[in-house]
């Protein structure tokens, strides 16, 4: 795999970065830092326009809405705030949680949005208005991965307490739970066709299931600390990201590691690009690469 620094701040000004999302054209990404700023950055020039500026605390994800003009993001400071991008709009639409927010995630009509937080709730909002339309008590710990399904009417839930559970959106009843014991789950991904679900855990494991029969899901075995991200390039292909300062490509029709590559520190968020057919990654050095294969 082939890298090029996009962008790292100056020594004195190094702030982590925490989390990525990448606009639909592949020119711009929003990138979550440490201590509560957002940097969108030009991905070909490698600089930044704006900084999102307003959030207090760790930005745990950011999401850019289709027509990027707008970015989504949730925080350790207890909200989730919608952007706008456009000149002079500058005061966010905010949704305010009563713990830190750990995970966000984004039908895909974007009518709706899901964000969990450290107590457990999650709470379902209009993501035009940021106005909560239910509130959802999925777990007891950390909720730390989300995922709309089956057309947004169902929502995928990990946690902290090891357990990954589908829930009814009509109803807002629990349908199934895929597995529950009491190994950390770090994140949560999908493939396209949403048949298989991808867990990773705070060991470095990943453990892949098939929605239909979780009796035959498999283990991704390699890296040495906690996953911190995944981003599928098809149904078949997947790049996870891991505090182990590596990145690697695994088949899971294989169900094997293909490649891997070392970052200079922690690797915090992945993002594949089908616009631009790259990869990009942060990391708590600062950061932004992009990959290509």
């Amino acid at each position: 795999m082939d890298k090029q620094l996009i962008y790292q701040p100056e020594p004195a000004d190094a702030v982590p970065l925490t989390c990525l999302s990448v606009d639909h054209d592949g020119k711009r990404a929003a990138c979550g830092t440490t201590e509560g700023p957002i940097l969108l950055i030009d991905l070909e020039e490698g600089t930044v326009l704006k900084i999102l500026k307003g959030h207090e605390d760790i930005v745990s994800k950011v999401r850019f809405l289709k027509k990027g003009k707008h970015v989504l993001s949730s925080s350790w400071d207890g909200t989730t705030r919608r952007w706008s991008l456009k000149k002079g709009k500058k005061e966010p639409k905010m949704l305010k949680h009563h713990t830190e927010v750990k995970s966000l995630a984004i039908a895909d009509n974007e009518n709706k949005g899901a964000a969990g937080g450290r107590d457990g709730e999650v709470k379902i909002f209009s993501v035009e208005h940021m106005k909560c339309i239910r509130n959802m008590q999925t777990d007891d710990l950390n909720v730390s991965g989300l995922h709309f399904a089956d057309g947004d009417s169902q929502l995928l839930s990990v946690s902290w307490n090891g357990s990954c559970r589908i829930w009814d959106l009509k109803e807002y009843d629990l349908l199934s739970t895929l597995r529950e014991d009491k190994k950390r789950i770090r994140c949560l991904g999908t493939t396209p066709d949403d048949t298989r679900v991808i867990l990773g855990f705070h060991t470095g494991d990943i453990r892949v299931f098939p929605v239909e029969d979780p009796s035959t899901s498999f283990t991704l075995e390699g890296h040495t600390d906690p996953i911190t991200d995944f981003t599928l390039l098809s149904d078949t292909r997947m790049v996870s990201s891991s505090s182990d300062r590596t990145i690697r490509l695994w088949s899971l029709d294989r169900e094997k590691k293909l490649k891997q590559a070392k970052l200079w520190s922690g690797v915090s968020s992945v993002e594949w690009c089908p616009a631009t057919e790259r990869l990009f990654t942060t990391d708590f050095s600062g950061s932004l690469l992009a990959w290509s294969f």
